[in-house]
């Protein structure tokens, strides 16, 4: 169980993974589904191709929720993702993360090894 962060350009998802590992929120490279995606973009109306995740994600049924890489800025929704996820500020992703980890694992979002 792990939270998926994709970022539309490199760097972009960096300030934000230190927040969401403080927030108990697990962002590991493993093979299991993820409980949430995390897509970190500023701009643009096309997808790239380094958010491809985020569509695969969309397609799984996955909730993603969009954000900007800087605090207070608005993230932009690609047409094809309008109506399908959430656009936040990194305060309501955090705790969406929280809820998307404790809904997958009621024991508090502690995974046992």
């Amino acid at each position: 169980m792990h939270v998926l962060l994709r970022e539309a350009k490199f760097g972009d998802g960096d300030p934000l993974y230190q927040p969401l590992r403080d927030s108990s929120c697990p962002l590991d490279d493993v093979t299991d589904p993820p409980v949430l995606t995390v897509g970190v973009r500023d701009g643009g109306d096309g997808v790239t191709a380094r958010e491809f995740g985020v569509v695969c994600a969309v397609r799984a049924r996955v909730p993603v929720v969009l954000v900007a890489p800087a605090p207070g800025a608005p993230a932009s929704t690609p047409a094809g993702l309008a109506n399908r996820v959430t656009i936040a500020d990194v305060r309501t992703l955090l705790g969406a993360c929280r809820a998307a980890v404790f809904h997958a694992c009621p024991t508090g979002g502690r995974v046992s090894a």
